[in-house]
């Protein structure tokens, strides 16, 4: 568990840097305030996409409707933005639903920090299986 302060830039720098490093069976799920914004990262290894059906931009059109946003990508790799940070908690365990429903049992290595009301901060979910 876990609570960052980071910029968008280095929440994605982190995810590419990661899939790098982590080749298969990798989900890397963020949800960030920055100057009140909520944003949603989503990264997933090819062998989750091509196996499982994982999708990232379908994965981050669905969530995130909790933060009144949009967004979209590719399927290893799609981010979005809203309006409304209440709801960023809603949308990444909206994330993880799927992607439990779609990858079936993940081992349990998940750091999840909750939003809290001050300054950037990331709600997250990395899963290796």
């Amino acid at each position: 568990k876990g609570v960052f302060s980071l910029p968008a830039a280095a929440i994605k720098d982190i995810a590419f840097q990661l899939r790098g490093e982590i080749s298969e069976n990798f989900l890397f799920l963020v949800g960030s305030v920055e100057a009140g914004k909520p944003a949603l990262t989503v990264m997933i290894s090819d062998n989750l996409v091509a196996g499982k059906g994982l999708n990232a931009g379908k994965m981050i059109r669905e969530a995130a409707k909790a933060i009144q946003g949009g967004g979209g990508g590719q399927p290893h790799f799609a981010t979005a933005g809203g309006k409304n940070p209440d709801g960023l908690a809603e949308a990444v365990n909206k994330l993880e639903e799927i992607a439990f429903a779609r990858a079936g049992v993940i081992s349990p290595c998940i750091a999840f920090a909750k939003a809290i009301p001050m300054g950037p901060t990331i709600i997250s979910a990395m899963l290796e299986l």
